[in-house]
């Protein structure tokens, strides 16, 4: 039931370059004898497609040659210098969780709890061991429940992993960057997008008529004997949640997004949803800030929800439950989510191995894994030096003093936008490489030999760290992204942009490189 609501900018395979023609304004100290990683100076024509005017395809003239020339890896889905790079850090990952098992941790430390974490989670063997036996409590729980509110109450369970059609999730107020709010969203489907259920095309028709396989090969696999009939209204329920659904370009609007509510308001506001009942199981019983992020989107829902029966909501829910946790259940389950997930919805070839599954777990797509500071510590320590930090702070001066010529010159702003943007300029807080503060884990239970535990023990930590932001407000130290992370990000919130330390390695950044590169 948990969303992330995020005011980011996320720079994953953009072209979120600047261009900045300039004097030099700071030196950017080299080592003498070091070259760079790319050519001669950071850059390798080699890539280019000159045959290809630039006007016409500017796209492969810059790359055309390298794509011609490179396959994209089975296991993957799209191949460029992000997930190149990616790929890169995942073997670092490794390496360093590797490294630090050798020096046998003390029992508690961070180490220790990212190597379990690590190890029980590509213990595939232990995990078919145990087969359905660690989530049967839960989906008892799911089968006991009489009443709508029961269902809720699951859902908004700090420890439990399921869908709803509304979905509850700590983010920052967009408009009063010191608060965190309790963010409301439309959610509860299975696919990726609502096109998936309502575009005629060919394409989306075949992908439909998969996930209704699926969703009765997983309910089966759970134990249903009534797995196909369910099948059925799963599927008819999600296509009415899809109706319901704003399109992506919609829930993109800053203004139509932000519809503050009290708690008052949102009883009155929806009061076919037990709100009462979810806010108190997810740990909110006296919060009163709230955003409703899709409006009249949340309103049907709630109404969708009310009208729907228990027994087609106790079907759904076990369906979405064993989903979302599919990579810690025993093989089938994990098999059948990588053919719906991975190869129908994807295009996906191959499943990855189990341990890049298991670095991306612990080291988050892109947003607060719970695990990514424990991950990050180890990786800093062998990938990012002081050094190229400093060197990443020069350039970003310099970005910022010739942007600032820039602006004093434009013809087309105003004079009081200029000073507005000069401030703004001035006041954007950059983040580089690694927090200077890292997360306390010590709250953290994390256990050998225990994959699915530690999922349900890392999702609670991560809900006492969001409630507990609620009563405390914003620390502007906290990191968005994990250190290992190969992207960054613009907050608009806070006015900051932050560099995680793996993306800055060639091509991006090189200590070594030519500065303009």
């Amino acid at each position: 039931m948990t969303i992330h609501i995020n005011r980011r900018v996320v720079l994953l395979g953009a072209t979120a370059a600047v261009a900045v023609g300039c004097q030099s304004l700071a030196s950017q100290p080299q080592h003498p004898a070091a070259k760079p990683v790319i050519g001669t100076w950071g850059f390798d024509p080699a890539a280019m497609d000159r045959s290809i005017a630039p006007g016409d395809d500017f796209f492969r003239f810059t790359g055309g040659t390298w794509m011609k020339m490179t396959e994209i890896p089975p296991d993957r889905t799209r191949w460029g210098s992000f997930n190149i790079l990616a790929a890169k850090s995942e073997d670092d990952v490794r390496a360093a969780i590797e490294a630090a098992a050798r020096t046998a941790p003390a029992m508690g430390s961070p180490d220790r709890k990212a190597v379990d974490y690590y190890n029980s989670y590509i213990d595939a063997g232990a995990i078919d061991a145990k087969g359905l036996s660690p989530a049967k409590p839960d989906l008892a729980d799911i089968a006991a429940a009489q009443t709508h509110e029961d269902l809720v109450k699951l859902a908004a369970r700090p420890d439990f992993r399921a869908n709803l059609p509304i979905g509850l999730g700590v983010s920052l107020d967009a408009k009063r960057p010191d608060f965190y709010i309790i963010g409301i969203a439309q959610a509860g489907l299975g696919m990726p997008d609502r096109d998936y259920y309502l575009k005629p095309d060919a394409k989306f028709a075949d992908t439909r008529k998969k996930y209704r396989a699926y969703v009765e090969t997983m309910l089966k696999l759970g134990g249903d004997a009534k797995a196909s009939a369910n099948a059925d209204a799963i599927v008819a329920l999600e296509r009415n949640i899809a109706e319901l659904h704003w399109p992506r370009e919609k829930s993109r609007d800053r203004d139509l997004t932000y519809n503050p509510k009290s708690r008052a308001e949102l009883l009155t506001f929806a009061p076919e949803f037990p709100w009462e009942a979810g806010l108190s199981a997810f740990g909110a019983t006296t919060h009163n800030d709230f955003i409703v992020v899709q409006l009249d989107a949340v309103k049907a829902l709630a109404k969708l929800f009310g009208a729907t029966s228990l027994p087609t909501l106790r079907a759904y829910m076990t369906f979405h439950y064993l989903n979302a946790n599919a990579d810690i259940l025993p093989k089938a389950f994990d098999d059948a989510s990588f053919e719906f997930n991975g190869r129908a919805v994807t295009g996906q070839l191959q499943q990855r191995d189990r341990w890049k599954r298991a670095v991306s777990q612990m080291s988050g797509t892109p947003f607060n894994a719970a695990m990514g500071e424990a991950v990050g510590q180890l990786y800093v320590k062998r990938n990012f030096t002081p050094e190229a930090k400093a060197a990443m702070g020069r350039l970003v001066e310099n970005l910022r003093a010739a942007y600032k010529i820039r602006i004093a010159k434009l013809s087309w702003m105003s004079e009081e936008t200029k000073t507005a943007a000069l401030r703004k300029l001035e006041t954007i807080n950059v983040k580089i490489g690694y927090p200077d503060k890292w997360r306390d884990y010590s709250t953290l239970d994390i256990q050998a030999g225990d994959a699915y535990g530690n999922r349900k023990r890392e999702q609670a930590f991560q809900r006492a760290r969001d409630i507990a932001r609620l009563a405390k407000g914003a620390d502007r130290a906290d990191w968005g992204m994990a250190p290992q992370t190969v992207n960054a990000y613009y907050s608009s919130v806070w006015n900051e942009i932050v560099f995680p330390a793996a993306i800055l390695q060639p091509p991006f950044f090189d200590l070594n490189a030519d500065p303009a590169i």
